[in-house]
């Protein structure tokens, strides 16, 4: 077709129309593509496995739109790819392990498709990654412990899925971390103690899950913490003292 023709194509940017159709497999002959944006459109059918030969690629964003199936296993050839964002489709099937291969990725965002079956281990190998989004699935299995090696992270949801067994304690070791999510899943086991190491979080959200003991007082050492939300647990005991530390907090909720 005319589109494969556009070989020395490097940006392109077809966001906020009413595109309908499929995603033409002729875009894997834009070899020399860096950004690539389909956001805000009404299209339908599955990822080309052909994105995979885009090797140039630093953003591929195809939010909202009503693509479906699984997503190809060949993004892990895209070692240049820094921004990656599929949210709001009905994609489906797990994570590929590929993922991990992404080791320039800085934003991974896949929230409110129909994924399922766990979090790779792969993805503590993305040390670049800022932020990272994986709400609104169904997707289950432990955090991998994995998740402490993201050193650079500053925002991750998991919220609205079926994550179960306990915190890993090394999330403890995101000393980046601004914002966490985990409300709604079925977490079971006490807060960790090394949650009191996370000194730029803001917001911390895990309520609605399964979560027991007490609220653990190094919670206090959290300077920043502006929102907590901790309430439709199990937990016992008191609300500790020590959090009257927490003077930038303005929102805590711990009610059923």
């Amino acid at each position: 077709t005319v589109l494969g023709a556009l070989t020395s194509l490097k940006y392109c940017d077809l966001s906020d129309n009413n595109f309908v159709g499929t995603l033409p497999t002729e875009l894997g002959l834009w070899t020399n593509l860096e950004i690539l944006f389909f956001n805000f459109n009404n299209l339908t059918g599955s990822l080309p496995t052909e994105l995979g030969t885009l090797t140039s690629l630093n953003g591929f964003v195809a939010t909202e739109n009503d693509l479906v199936g699984s997503i190809p296993t060949e993004f892990g050839l895209l070692t240049t790819l820094e921004v990656l964002e599929l949210a709001a489709n009905s994609l489906s099937g797990t994570l590929p392990t590929e993922f991990g291969l992404m080791t320039t990725l800085t934003s991974l965002d896949m929230i409110n498709n129909t994924l399922s079956g766990t979090l790779p281990t792969e993805l503590g190998q993305l040390t670049k990654l800022t932020r990272l989004y994986l709400e609104s699935n169904s997707l289950g299995g432990t955090l991998p412990t994995e998740l402490g090696r993201l050193s650079a992270l500053r925002e991750l949801s998991v919220r609205t899925n079926v994550v179960s067994g306990t915190f890993p304690t090394e999330l403890g070791k995101l000393t980046k971390l601004e914002e966490f999510y985990a409300y709604s899943n079925n977490v079971t086991g006490t807060v960790p103690t090394e949650f009191g190491q996370l000194l730029a979080l803001e917001f911390l959200d895990i309520s609605m899950n399964l979560l027991n003991g007490t609220l653990p007082t190094e919670l206090s050492q959290l300077s920043a913490l502006s929102y907590l939300y901790v309430g439709d647990n199990n937990f016992t005991g008191t609300l500790p003292n020590e959090y009257g530390r927490l003077v930038a907090l303005k929102t805590l909720s711990v009610g059923q």
